[in-house]
């Protein structure tokens, strides 16, 4: 094969009896049925003949911002086709959707491989030297003859990291992933990617919380309004009690008179448990809630789950929420919006508030500092998630690593001398090697704000908001698909142009988004100041329920460990012991290490 042979495989669903695949001599493209098919991956080809272009799409697409290009639901891949023969690649900048696309220009010999704004859809690509591979999933590319199946070590260390992998290779050294917001185009054998679309974190000029407020409720319920127009299916909002999730509910209410379908999980403990007011929101709303039991027993399902992920990712037990929550979902709804972005938009995450101590903190004499920290990081750990003692903690560990790693400096899991423990002595000379941050050392410092917080944003908008949906992206097992009005890209360029002061208020999280929705949500849920998150108790768990030890100790048995030949046993044993004895919380580590696992028996072995 010559080198600049492309081939497309599974471009996911077939939804229609059209033709699903095109060959023009060394060039492939297709579309075909890989797993369960939801409604939100939905597949087309379509073609230009007189112009030699042809596309494949798989995704939704919610709304095309140009003027003279009309949105045909019954027809995406020709909508999709329109934008490009009119735009080019750069027309993709305003298609509002989720969507991984091929094009093919036979007039012109290019391929574009093209994913949405925020990286909805996944797309991966293999150069091999002989030929270019492609395909919307990594497990049909994993298979393939010609891909040479190695695992990435420092996507591996990303992930113990970060419990997901937010560089930009993947666990697989051979596949590679085509960014969000970004296309790559085959050109006589070489690849080049680049960006289509930039979103601009930099604060506007208007300080007016009233005049930004309503321009915000404006924005907000457009968002929602363009994922539910269709009418094929009752609307469904992931519902956890919280102001974004609640927010969406309202908002929906607004635009629909027909039942809305509320779903959210349980679980019992106090410090974890926000049902109450998921059901404060179901009732002042009407809406028909489903409320799913998350008990240690459902951690049996963590191998069916890591066989749904294309990488594995793990949040302590929340997206094994996901998981069963779409599984609650089928059958009553075929897509489900979620709250999921509020906290990206707004600057709701605690990490934020973390940054700003942590420059104060910066400022005190550097005795002080090492008397704080020591006296910190000896404090015992606790039940409550959120104790003063548990954040004291969390903050002396993670002052030490670098600044530059901006509000992930706060979500890191080990210090790289713990790495070197977890591992086989085997594996130390290429840890030392990829002992860097350099990928989101760039991410973050390609901002082109000086204002801290902007910076913050514009990294997480490249780095964890891909964990959340990736998290979501789970629920299309149950053939249910995810919808994600906060992570609308106009909302989003609407939203980075609010001055900071009033995301991250001296005295309120997210103040413009509560100024904004005074008097449109129950009091019991705009006034809250105990806010947990919907959490998973996975401390408590593996502490106190025999499943989790159960299920550790099958899945990394001694021999699984050896076998696999990546870390000590001893190193992972004692991890359990000190986490079951209360001495240290290592539910992060040991959670990941599992999930890691089962996913490589799964998709690897």
């Amino acid at each position: 094969m010559e080198h600049d042979t492309l081939s497309g495989l599974a471009l996911h669903h077939q939804h229609n009896a059209r033709e699903n695949h095109h060959i023009d001599g060394h060039v492939g493209l297709g579309v075909g049925a890989v797993g369960v098919p939801s409604i939100d991956q939905c597949t087309g080809l379509a073609a230009g003949k007189e112009q030699g272009v042809v596309i494949v799409l798989t995704g939704t697409i919610f709304a095309i911002h140009h003027d003279d290009i009309a949105l045909d639901d019954a027809d995406s891949a020709a909508c999709v086709l329109a934008v490009y023969l009119e735009y080019g690649v750069a027309g993709f900048a305003a298609v509002n959707g989720h969507f991984a696309v091929a094009i093919w220009d036979s007039k012109r010999r290019k391929c574009f491989l093209v994913r949405d704004h925020f990286g909805f859809e996944p797309l991966y690509y293999v150069d091999n030297g002989s030929a270019v591979l492609f395909c919307s999933h990594l497990r049909p590319l994993l298979r393939h003859p010609d891909v040479v199946v190695e695992i990435n070590l420092p996507a591996i260390r990303n992930f113990l990291l970060f419990c997901y992998n937010p560089g930009l290779d993947t666990i697989v050294k051979a596949v590679h992933k085509v960014r969000a917001s970004h296309f790559v185009a085959v050109v006589d054998g070489r690849l080049r990617p680049e960006r289509y679309w930039q979103c601009v974190f930099a604060e506007g000029t208007t300080r007016d919380p009233e005049a930004w407020s309503e321009a915000l409720r404006s924005e907000m319920t457009a968002a929602v309004r363009i994922r539910t127009h269709d009418r094929s299916s009752a609307p469904g909002v992931f519902l956890s009690g919280g102001m974004d999730s609640s927010t969406i509910v309202s908002l929906l209410r607004s635009i629909r008179a027909e039942p809305i379908h509320t779903f959210s999980f349980r679980c019992e403990g106090k410090d974890v448990d926000e049902s109450y007011f998921a059901r404060v929101v179901a009732n002042h709303y009407g809406t028909v809630h489903h409320e799913l039991a998350f008990t240690p027993d459902l951690l049996q399902n963590l191998g069916e789950l890591t066989a749904s992920l294309d990488e594995p990712l793990c949040d302590i037990g929340v997206e094994l929420g996901s998981y069963i929550m779409g599984q609650s979902a089928s059958g009553h709804v075929q897509y489900a919006l979620t709250g999921d972005g509020g906290d990206e938009v707004f600057a709701g995450h605690p990490v934020y508030r973390a940054d700003d101590i942590a420059r104060k903190f910066t400022a005190l004499p550097a005795f002080l500092r090492s008397i704080i920290l020591g006296a910190a990081s000896r404090l015992p750990d606790s039940r409550r998630k959120k104790s003063l003692q548990v954040k004291a903690r969390r903050f002396a560990y993670s002052y030490g690593f670098p600044e530059n790693l901006r509000s992930n400096r706060w979500r890191v899991y080990y210090h790289h001398h713990e790495l070197l423990q977890l591992f086989n002595r085997d594996h130390h000379g290429a840890l030392e090697a990829a002992n860097t941050f350099h990928d989101i050392y760039a991410l973050y410092g390609s901002a082109e704000s000086p204002d801290a917080l902007c910076r913050n944003l514009h990294g997480d908008f490249q780095t964890l908001v891909h964990f959340h949906i990736d998290r979501l992206r789970l629920t299309r097992a149950s053939a249910v698909g995810s919808r994600f009005p906060y992570y609308d890209y106009r909302l989003v360029e609407f939203a980075a142009a609010i001055p900071s002061e009033l995301k991250l208020s001296r005295n309120k999280e997210k103040y413009i988004q509560w100024k904004a929705l005074q008097g449109r949500l129950p009091d019991e849920i705009i006034n809250r100041r105990d806010k947990v998150g919907h959490n998973v108790p996975m401390k408590r768990w593996i502490r106190e329920s025999g499943v989790f030890e159960t299920l550790m100790k099958d899945v990394l048995s001694e021999a699984n460990i050896d076998n696999r030949g990546m870390f000590d046993p001893a190193f992972v044993a004692q991890l359990l012991i000190d986490h079951k004895r209360g001495a240290k919380d290592f539910s992060h580590r040991l959670y990941a290490l599992v999930v890691l696992e089962l996913w490589l028996q799964k998709n690897v072995d």
